[in-house]
């Protein structure tokens, strides 16, 4: 029967898990866990308490020490993959990013051909100035806002296509 059966007090011949160890596990975990986020010093103080509790030919904690190893290393090996994760992802958020963009303005450009034809039904003009399309109580209440974006102030009954151009100083035609 052990000590902790009957209830009795750990005896002075009985070795306690080393706190090395105990600290390389629970600084491992962190670093799996987000630690990553404060760079390296979780991971590598998982790392050097594991060894520490290792050297010191204590039979009890080795499995802590060793996962907290463990998970220390591979949270240094995580650094730079979610570095190169993050590089390429960048990129590509910028491409959707600015394809919904030109959706958006292609939508825009698309209500206002709506709008400017029914205006020049409703008035018998061959020109609609936007100023009298978008607008509250006109024939449509607002485009989408892509800050930047210059549409044209007036569309005639002839134009074959209108434009806007975008901040950056690309232009988004829509056919008529």
């Amino acid at each position: 029967m052990n000590s902790q059966e009957t209830n009795e007090p750990l005896n002075e011949t009985e070795e306690k898990t080393p706190k090395a160890a105990i600290a390389s596990l629970a600084l491992g975990i962190f670093s799996m866990l987000g630690g990553v986020l404060l760079l390296l010093i979780p991971p590598i103080l998982a790392i050097v308490f594991g060894f520490t509790s290792l050297s010191k030919k204590i039979n009890k904690g080795q499995g802590l020490a060793i996962a907290g190893i463990v998970m220390g290393g591979l949270s240094i090996v995580a650094i730079p993959v979610m570095g190169l994760m993050g590089a390429m992802a960048i990129p590509a958020f910028q491409e959707v990013r600015d394809s919904a963009q030109e959706n958006t303005i292609l939508n825009n450009l698309r209500i206002l051909a709506a709008a400017a034809d029914t205006y020049m039904l409703e008035t018998g003009e061959d020109s609609a100035p936007v100023s009298e399309l978008i607008g509250e109580g006109k024939y449509f209440p607002q485009l989408s806002d892509i800050p930047g974006t210059i549409y044209p102030e007036v569309i005639h009954a002839s134009d074959t296509y209108i434009e806007a151009i975008r901040a950056n100083g690309e232009t988004i035609r829509y056919e008529l």
